[in-house]
């Protein structure tokens, strides 16, 4: 099956049921989009800690390192929810990264561990990458109107890097790459990609005016943006894999690699559109 069948089977099996969870499942502050976002965030980062790790891990360190990533979506939920204080919130980071530490000098004290710096800053990174980045979708479900926005985030991703492939495959091979660490990006892409992404912020503005807080140069202001951010967040994810050596952070996602192959350009966009959605309240 090539790569473009692949891709449009996943988006037809993955859009409606993504659609479905944020529209018409909002019992108990969206409790299904969280069991999502946690689903991405635990598998998303295993493939962070294998790739990064490789061998210097064994699996149980691996699941932990897994499970450890959960801990700002979970943290994220409560706050919405009022059911946990910024001192909870902090006492269980605080607990968190120090059973990291306490786990790995245990392990270090059994066999002499030169893995062990490498490993503790990989484990640490873990919390943070991919979790806490996504676990802004969860805060996103605090604000007004919260569906809609929850909405137009994915709509205008997810058609900045679909018509982002599409142009660069069609018009992009002998045009411009301008970044060498994920060469086959072209500048052709790049513009396909953030003038479509713009044009559905503009089109869903209009159709839902209610909806943005924001006027109708704002919202190209914002999807602008977030077409930026998409690309910086799927770059950033080319950078951590090269330093890998890997092409993919893994197999899951037919047709797209792993799951952090998915969701990067999600990473760096949420925090930063839900703070502009913050200054535009």
């Amino acid at each position: 099956m090539k790569e473009v069948t692949k891709r449009i089977f996943l988006a037809v099996v993955v859009i409606p049921v993504l659609i479905i969870i944020i529209f018409f499942l909002p019992f108990m502050h969206y409790i299904a989009l969280l069991g999502g976002i946690l689903l991405f965030t635990f598998i998303g980062t295993r493939e962070f800690v294998s790739i990064s790790l490789k061998d210097d891990i064994s699996r149980t360190g691996s699941f932990f390192s897994a499970f450890s990533g959960l801990i700002f979506p979970v943290l994220f939920y409560l706050q919405v929810n009022n059911w946990i204080t910024t001192l909870g919130m902090e006492i269980s980071l605080a607990a968190v990264f120090s059973l990291i530490l306490i786990l790995n000098l245990v392990r270090y004290e059994k066999k002499e561990d030169t893995a062990a710096l490498k490993r503790i800053t990989v484990q640490i990174s873990s919390v943070i990458y991919p979790g806490f980045f996504l676990g802004y979708l969860i805060k996103l479900t605090a604000l007004p109107h919260n569906s809609g926005l929850v909405i137009f985030f994915f709509l205008v991703i997810f058609i900045n890097d679909s018509a982002a492939y599409t142009f660069g495959m069609l018009f992009g091979r002998k045009s411009w790459k301008p970044f060498r660490v994920s060469p086959k990006k072209s500048i052709v892409g790049f513009i396909g990609g953030t003038t479509a992404a713009v044009v559905s912020g503009m089109v869903f503005t209009i159709l839902f005016p209610e909806v943005l807080p924001a006027t109708l140069t704002e919202a190209v202001l914002l999807s602008f943006i977030l077409s930026a951010t998409a690309n910086i967040g799927d770059l950033i994810e080319s950078v951590l894999k090269r330093s890998a050596g890997v092409k993919d952070s893994g197999t899951v996602m037919m047709g797209r690699g792993g799951v952090l192959d998915s969701i990067d350009s999600l990473l760096f966009s949420a925090p930063v559109y839900y703070f502009m959605l913050l200054f535009l309240q």
